[in-house]
């Protein structure tokens, strides 16, 4: 009797007298399976989980055949971070009764936080097997096939989701990010804003907003869209970051720096970031006759893009200790005004402030106009230029090639550009092509086998200053946007960067030449994102660079 009238209370949603009722029943008649596992189940509902964990146990051990209790069970350990324990669970209760639909997606969910993208496939499509209307399996099912590359099948998937349930946001949110790395733009568009009817308040989905009008050039309506997100979550960092990003991109410096601090809130970076006992440096404050610590936080590009501020900083009256990848120790250490350096991972010395590389250019609050672009700032012993140069000899024009920059970086996919798409370029005449990539993708040393007119050089290069040396001995660089570019602007060489639609926001819009680097050009893709269009492009500049070089070169037969 006494049960019956706390689940009824409970079922009334009158949580406080269940829960009164169910603690009296089992102070009365000892630990029932029934109302322990419905007092757990309260306790879930109240987010009591650490409560709701321990009577459910008590439960279990009481009957452990109990496939709803397992259910319930796993869903408390899911939401205290337990998985393994979780995905154990979640197994028992589908071997007791394996028409549980709930506990195959959560296995899938599971497996998704471990990057198990094809086994939580197989879990989404056993609970869809078991029920066809669970419309979160399918939205679910589209995120991991999305991380699998099969972009069509997700999409189909997220479009079941939404037909079965179109009043849900989340759904359509999801859609929209498939169709965003889809770069159906228009699409996503409409699909997030279908998001935000459903739920405005919501600051992921105009963050997400911001991100595809950002993708399709329309600014005023990201910069809104981010404002939004901040207003609604101030400390939305992502939010702030692509803000940033996006100004800069424009050339709002003033804006753009102070926003791109937040990189170090991002979830993704927060992990990486220094907590030094002493002070960072941003600009404020003397440092005559302090230590500062410039500590290497991105990639190797950033790290030779930032270090043209060192000088700057020594003649400000520092000691500058300098904090680099191992590779570029040998060029580090040759910048003026550098007093110690140390390989990143390595015991520091005493240092009085610190500042990240990247966060020089806010120090400094660099404009476009203001940017220390004076180059070469840096350089290489002449005798290792001198032996790079008997290596690669005097004939013919000699043009280095990089295509790909770090796989690990989140936007990859667009920066870099395959070698395959690059070769046409290397069927030039007259000119030698060398290879500086010094990591290859799948399938690059097989397609550099192919193709003898491309000497790889990559395995030759042991760090930066081989690399400057050699680029020292060609007469231009044509890559992606890697470090090989960054490196060919910091020695003043002749550099070619061949840049995505929406490039990094270092590149700026719609210009061929760059602030940072003199002798740089930019080629840049077309609305249409297209390489093709690019390598056109630089084919026929080639060629015209070809003909300049023999029309300027000496005629060894003309009369002194």
């Amino acid at each position: 009797m006494l049960f019956h009238q706390a689940l009824s209370a409970h079922r009334a949603g009158r949580l406080d007298e269940a829960e009164k009722l169910y603690c009296r029943l089992l102070d009365t008649h000892g630990e029932q399976f029934p109302a322990l596992t419905m007092l757990g189940a309260l306790k879930a509902e109240r987010s009591d989980f650490v409560s709701s964990e321990s009577l459910l146990s008590k439960a279990l051990a009481l009957n452990p055949n109990d496939a709803a209790a397992q259910l319930n069970y796993g869903n408390v350990l899911l939401a205290l971070g337990r998985l393994d324990d979780a995905f154990s669970v979640f197994g028992k209760a589908l071997t007791l009764n394996p028409g549980i639909a709930e506990a195959e997606l959560n296995r899938g969910s599971i497996l998704m936080l471990r990057k198990s993208f094809g086994e939580a496939v197989t879990c989404f499509d056993n609970a869809i097997r078991v029920n066809p209307k669970l419309a979160q399996a399918f939205c679910n099912r589209g995120q991991a096939l999305v991380e699998l590359g099969q972009f069509e099948a997700a999409l189909a998937s997220c479009d079941a989701a939404v037909a079965i349930d179109s009043r849900n946001a989340e759904f359509h949110a999801s859609r929209a990010n498939i169709l965003y790395r889809m770069k159906r733009f228009d699409e996503a568009l409409s699909a997030v804003d279908a998001a935000i009817l459903l739920q405005p308040a919501n600051p992921a989905f105009q963050y997400n907003r911001g991100n595809v009008c950002f993708q399709q050039k329309r600014f005023d309506e990201a910069f809104a869209a981010f404002g939004k997100a901040t207003a609604i979550d101030k400390n939305f960092a992502d939010a702030h970051y692509n803000e940033g990003f996006a100004r800069l991109l424009l050339g709002d410096t003033e804006r753009g720096w102070r926003k791109y601090e937040y990189r170090w809130d991002q979830p993704d970076r927060v992990q990486t970031k220094r907590h030094f006992r002493q002070p960072i440096w941003l600009g404020e404050g003397s440092l005559e006759g302090k230590t500062i610590l410039i500590h290497a936080e991105q990639g190797f590009g950033d790290t030779i893009m930032a270090s043209r501020f060192v000088p700057l900083v020594a003649a400000l009256g520092a000691q500058v200790i300098l904090e680099v990848q191992a590779a570029l120790v040998p060029l580090m250490q040759r910048i003026q005004g550098v007093s110690g350096l140390v390989i990143r991972g390595e015991t520091l010395p005493d240092f009085d402030v610190h500042c990240p590389f990247m966060s020089l250019p806010f120090a400094f609050r660099t404009t476009l106009k203001t940017i220390p672009n004076r180059v070469p700032y840096l350089d290489v012993p002449q005798e290792k230029i001198q032996r790079w140069r008997a290596r690669l000899g005097d004939d013919d024009l000699k043009v280095g090639i990089a295509w790909a920059g770090n796989a690990s970086f989140k936007d990859d996919r667009d920066r870099s550009i395959l070698l395959t798409n690059i070769l046409p370029i290397c069927s030039a005449e007259s000119v030698k092509f060398f290879s500086l990539q010094k990591d290859l993708r799948s399938g690059d040393a097989e397609t550099l086998l192919a193709n003898p007119q491309i000497v790889q050089l990559g395995s030759e290069l042991n760090d930066f200053e081989d690399t400057a040396a050699a680029m020292l001995s060609l007469d231009l660089i044509i890559s992606s946007d890697t470090a090989v570019v960054h490196l060919a602007g910091a020695l003043g060489l002749p550099v070619w960067v061949l840049l995505s639609h929406i490039p990094d926001w270092r590149w700026l819009l719609d210009r061929s030449d760059s602030p940072w680097y003199p002798t740089a050009r930019l080629f840049r893709q077309d609305e249409r994102r297209q390489w093709k269009i690019v390598t056109e492009e630089v084919i026929q500049n080639l060629k015209k660079f070809v003909a300049d070089r023999k029309n300027t070169k000496p005629d060894p037969g003309a009369a002194g």
